[in-house]
């Protein structure tokens, strides 16, 4: 049995693909949130299941997604990282991340 530190990565261009999923969905959740009333804070978490992307890889990439604008106060990733353990972090408060 092999552990998941010998098995192959993942080529990048699959971790970009991934990232422009998880775009892409950022902005579907944005478009929908922009009618919902706005007295109201709202955060948004993104959940990634991945087995072959983990925290550390997206957290690699944070300079390419692609933040809401406006629509959300905080945005949240939970993730693993290759352990059992969720991690959970604010990717508002990073910095570096990416903005359209």
């Amino acid at each position: 049995m092999m552990s998941l530190s010998e098995l192959t990565r993942p080529r990048p261009e699959l971790l970009e693909t991934f990232i422009k999923v998880i775009n892409d969905r950022i902005r579907t959740k944005e478009h929908k949130f922009k009618d919902y009333c706005h007295y109201y804070p709202r955060m948004l978490l993104i959940r990634n299941v991945s087995l072959l992307f983990g925290m550390s890889d997206i957290l690699g990439m944070k300079n390419k997604l692609v933040l809401p604008k406006s629509y959300f106060t905080q945005v949240w990733l939970l993730s693993r990282d290759f352990t059992p353990d969720w991690l959970l972090i604010n990717l508002s408060t990073l910095g570096d991340g990416g903005r359209e």
